[in-house]
């Protein structure tokens, strides 16, 4: 949503559904997951903020589907073409808390343009520590 002042300037952040599809991996992950988009190409892409997905306060299951709306000051020239997800375990209970997890597809929700993008890993696992692109599937 981009909500404008009678004089014309914003006054709101862009909003942004994020839905993040869990792969079937046998543990379950906790810890901090952030996130920034990249749109359009260099040399005029665009790099959001880094945000917080999630600040150790939800357990990620498997095969599971979690929704979080992403809001931020950066406002896109174009369509987001891929997107960056680290993850961080903070647990130190390793036997219940893996040090990587796996996301099958991200899809991000465009609200300015009412689209819905999806994006796939380059990679299986994202490891504690790790940031791993996602880029259209």
């Amino acid at each position: 949503m981009n909500t404008q002042s009678p004089l014309g300037s914003e006054i709101c952040l862009q909003n942004y559904g994020v839905t993040l599809k869990s792969g079937k991996i046998e543990n379950q992950a906790r810890g901090v997951f952030t996130i920034y988009l990249e749109a359009g190409t260099e040399p005029n892409g665009q790099r959001s903020t880094t945000e917080f997905l999630d600040n150790d306060s939800n357990t990620f299951k498997s095969n599971s589907i979690v929704n979080r709306l992403l809001s931020m000051k950066t406002k896109f020239d174009h369509k987001i073409h891929r997107v960056f997800i680290s993850y961080k375990r903070t647990s130190n209970w390793a036997w219940f808390y893996d040090d990587k997890w796996q996301f099958s597809s991200v899809e991000i929700h465009d609200g300015n343009r009412q689209e819905t993008y999806s994006f796939c890993p380059s990679t299986d696992f994202i490891k504690s520590g790790q940031t791993v692109d996602f880029n259209l599937c």
